[in-house]
């Protein structure tokens, strides 16, 4: 299992994508973010080690999570409009609350659960490249979570600006 090392200063924008070779200059940082995915560990490793201050990566981490599978929810969902409507008058409350499911109990596994794949996008600072911490991609915390207006157009991944002559 590939590892990478630990953001420690995550970018306050949110990414869809990592950066790409000949486009991985930051618009609003104006600083180089290097992907690390397409480098093997030895080379992810000279890279921080050659560094001698922050760097930013950008890398993607593949995770699972389980969802409960289409039709469990679609039962759920009519089965709490149904409850939450008014019982007609031939019925009792009792006979309405009845129809609620039953939380699970504690040995029971989960029913109509399936595994989906969710692709994260990495991106940030590591703030002393030399003693970085390293972990496995799938151990790896999470970054904080961003709210939608963390999404700025303005910022974009491009080529190197050039050097004046």
């Amino acid at each position: 299992m590939p590892s990478f090392p630990k953001i420690d200063s995550p970018c306050p924008l949110r990414w869809n994508a990592a950066p790409a070779a000949g486009r991985d200059f930051c618009s609003l940082c104006r600083r180089r973010v290097h992907n690390l995915d397409d480098l093997d560990e030895t080379q992810r490793r000279a890279l921080l080690a050659g560094c001698e201050e922050t760097i930013c990566v950008a890398y993607t981490v593949k995770r699972s999570r389980r969802i409960a599978a289409a039709a469990g929810l679609g039962l759920a969902a009519a089965l709490s409009v149904a409850a939450a409507a008014e019982p007609p008058a031939d019925r009792s409350p009792v006979t309405a609350a009845s129809l609620l499911p039953s939380p699970p109990k504690p040995d029971c596994p989960p029913q109509n659960t399936a595994e989906e794949e969710l692709v994260e996008v990495m991106l940030g600072g590591v703030r002393n490249p030399h003693e970085a911490e390293w972990d496995e991609a799938s151990n790896l915390p999470a970054l904080p979570a961003l709210d939608d207006d963390a999404f700025l157009g303005e910022a974009e991944f491009g080529a190197v600006p050039s050097e004046p002559e």
